[in-house]
């Protein structure tokens, strides 16, 4: 079983006012986006309906959003300040996944590994060493990968208990726009941090 999909996408933002820096000024700005993003997806039933292996490929992508072209924020102790950026390209990403099902009434196991490359991620860093102003850039390429696992038993006709893990792990490269190091760090929606 083959299923082929196509999803059109148009963004439009405008802007009626923003702060600009280090001028001081109010600014105004439109811009809009427009991307299309294929879908596969093979299927194939090794055993009747209770035994399906699967694979797939897709593509996304992320416009900027408003918080990334007109932020202008001042931490209450002064210690940085984030700056407006306009011109900020789309974010892209690739996903591929790999999966199995096993429906053994009444017993059903899913297994899958997914995988998505990411390119021209919105990357928050400081424009000078040792400066305290921030921008965005799309500046980031990295991956996020990872395995799913799920178990689930019909008890009855209307009970049921389900069990599942996963298990994900994403890193993202960019160059640092002050110091022009080469950095990899753990994608910064999946960091554990400490209070």
């Amino acid at each position: 079983e083959l299923t082929l999909g196509e999803r059109a996408t148009y963004m439009r933002a405008d802007i009626g006012r923003y702060e600009v820096l280090p001028a001081h000024t109010r600014g105004t700005m439109s811009e809009d986006w427009f991307n299309m993003c294929g879908q596969a997806r093979l299927a194939y039933h090794i055993v009747d309906d209770r035994w399906l292996v699967y694979a797939s490929l897709s593509q996304a992508y992320r416009a900027p959003g408003l918080s990334d072209l007109t932020r202008f924020d001042a931490s209450s102790s002064g210690n940085y300040v984030e700056t407006p950026t306009t011109g900020l390209s789309p974010e892209r990403y690739l996903c591929g996944e790999l999966g199995t099902r096993v429906n053994a009434d009444p017993v059903t196991w899913h297994l899958a590994y997914f995988y998505t490359r990411i390119n021209d991620q919105i990357i928050r860093m400081k424009l000078t060493p040792g400066g305290n102003t921030y921008t965005k850039l799309n500046a980031g390429a990295g991956y996020v990968h990872g395995v799913e696992n799920e178990v689930s038993v019909r008890l009855s006709r209307q009970w049921s208990a389900r069990a599942g893990a996963t298990w994900v792990e994403g890193w993202v490269d960019y160059t640092d726009a002050a110091t022009s190091a080469e950095v990899q760090e753990p994608i910064r929606t999946m960091r554990l941090t400490a209070d």
